[in-house]
């Protein structure tokens, strides 16, 4: 039996570092994109009707957020020619106090309006309170440089009447994201 020992990885045309690996034996983030971010305050969203959640924070009380390689802008997750691939996509929404009938989150790409990613839940009745209603969608999504992605919710009520999805914790409404392969 043998062992290879070694700290970094480089490719054989230009001697970039390809893998780093820790003292504990793992690998360093470094070069591996991964995000998590949400929205700073609730977003008020009106009954039968789709609404963006603003992700507009990385820090906040809770879990704390973070954007290793900057891919937040303009309330969006961009992806560039270097952080390009496969990634695994999480979008969680949580209702302020309220059970609508229908309850979906989705990660749309924006350029061409598709659905990469989608759940529901329902209930067989509409405002209820004192429960906070939540749905979460996770999958593999193919990014390509270039390529830009939302989150957004859909609720409907009997009332039909606005209903707020939370955002002052960012365990409650959040995107999350990283990158499996190039």
């Amino acid at each position: 039996m043998s062992t290879l020992k070694v700290g970094t990885i480089q490719d054989h045309a230009n001697g970039n570092t390809a893998i780093e690996i820790a003292s504990d034996g793992t690998f360093k983030p470094s070069k591996v994109p991964a995000f998590r971010v949400h929205t700073s305050s609730n977003v008020s969203a009106s009954s039968g009707s789709w609404t963006n959640i603003p992700l507009n924070a990385t820090s906040g009380t809770g879990v704390q957020g973070f954007d290793t390689h900057g891919m937040m802008s303009n309330n969006k997750i961009i992806i560039t020619a270097a952080t390009a691939g496969i990634y695994f996509f999480t979008g969680h929404v949580r209702m302020v106090n309220a059970v609508p009938y229908r309850l979906i989150v989705r990660i749309l790409r924006v350029a061409d309006q598709v659905i990469m990613l989608q759940s529901e839940v329902g209930s067989y009745q509409a405002n209820g309170t004192g429960r906070y209603q939540s749905v979460q969608t996770n999958g593999l999504c193919q990014c390509s440089a270039g390529d830009s992605f939302q989150m957004d919710f859909y609720q409907n009520n009997e009332a039909g009447n606005a209903q707020s999805a939370t955002g002052v914790n960012n365990h409650e409404s959040f995107m999350s994201g990283f990158r499996i392969s190039e």
